[in-house]
């Protein structure tokens, strides 16, 4: 009875934590990938107003550089030299990443670049038309400085703002262009701020990212799919096919969380089995021992031996239990005696009959 008792306990207790493991699971899983997009939500709103910040700070600067004198100066004498050398003073000043200048006729001229371009593409960069640029042909409307995220040279994408050069007379001398790539390092960049992984996708391949492991190079979304939770906002392409700003959670940080918190809950639980192995051996025994000692008087009662008593303390029922049987034992006690001084009588009754 004692091993039956230990062995329910025990198996209650376990079964009660099985339960409360699997609820754990469901429930923490659920709760853990709410809070994971919650944060991809808040880190993407975040990343969106970086963006914003540096078209807004893009465009202020380009209308700054319009009105630089050198360059000012050095449109209408094509002096390239002269330009040259003050776009690549103002490019260690500012945190763009390329300046254009461009006639007034949208045909690029002068190039400075933060990262030199390998050379089969500098030529090209030279001579790249801003005519092309959806920004240019609203800064040429309107006259004021325009911008937001393009197609930037080579093959990239990128926040450029176009402001327009104005010579004495107010008559448009030429363009000067500014721009950031949207690449690795200002995803990077972006990360520092929001404290979450990003990556930039268009046309269903990732263009920047601050999520690739080590050895890997996830060149296309579904592959980032795999191991992250993906919050996608839209980012609208000037004269382009829309791209996809990305903010990631890792999904192995949630399987890590669960994991822990399984392992706590495993701890508890061999912690509370010991605990309560213990508390139901020392109850076990308590109530195990008086019933043996019941078992034990009834059988020698049975055997004709009714001076047999129970000590009777312990818990309530074990204790009237215990003084219900010797109340019993008492009661065959005395009716042993009566039954036997019944039988003397008797006897001694057949005696004097037989005299």
């Amino acid at each position: 009875m004692f091993g039956r008792l230990m062995r329910s306990n025990l198996l209650t207790l376990a079964f009660a934590a099985l339960i409360f493991g699997a609820a754990y699971s469901v429930f923490a899983a659920r709760y853990l990938e709410s809070a994971a997009r919650e944060d991809m939500t808040r880190a993407a709103l975040l990343a969106g107003s970086v963006i914003s910040r540096n078209l807004e700070g893009a465009e202020l600067t380009s209308r700054l550089l319009a009105q630089n004198y050198e360059i000012r100066s050095g449109l209408p004498a094509e002096d390239r030299e002269r330009i040259s050398a003050e776009i690549e003073k103002e490019l260690k000043n500012i945190e763009a990443d390329f300046i254009t200048v461009a006639g007034a006729d949208g045909v690029s001229t002068i190039r400075a670049s933060r990262r030199p371009l390998p050379p089969e593409f500098e030529m090209v960069a030279l001579s790249e038309p801003l005519f092309l640029s959806p920004a240019f042909h609203r800064a040429t409307t309107s006259g004021e400085p325009s911008a937001g995220i393009e197609p930037v040279f080579p093959g990239g994408l990128g926040i450029v703002a176009i402001a327009p050069t104005k010579g004495e007379d107010g008559e448009i001398i030429g363009f000067v262009r500014i721009g950031f790539h949207l690449d690795d390092r200002f995803v990077g960049m972006a990360r520092e701020m929001t404290q979450a992984d990003l990556a930039i996708e268009r046309r269903g391949e990732i263009i920047a990212s601050t999520a690739r492991a080590p050895g890997q190079e996830p060149d296309i979304a579904s592959t980032l799919s795999k191991s992250y939770l993906i919050h996608s906002s839209e980012l609208r392409i000037e004269g382009g096919e829309p791209a996809r700003l990305l903010a990631l959670y890792p999904k192995n940080r949630i399987a890590r969380a669960l994991k822990q918190g399984l392992a706590a809950i495993a701890a508890i639980t061999a912690f509370a089995l010991a605990v309560s192995a213990f508390a139901s051996a020392r109850l076990s025994r308590r109530i195990v021992s008086p019933i043996g000692e019941l078992i034990d008087g009834a059988e020698r009662i049975q055997a004709g031996d009714f001076g047999r008593r129970l000590d009777a303390s312990g818990p309530d029922e074990l204790r009237e239990l215990a003084t219900a049987f010797n109340r019993m034992a008492e009661a065959l006690t005395q009716r042993d005696a009566e039954i036997k001084i019944n039988q003397d009588q008797l006897v001694e009754s057949g005696k004097l009959a037989a005299v």
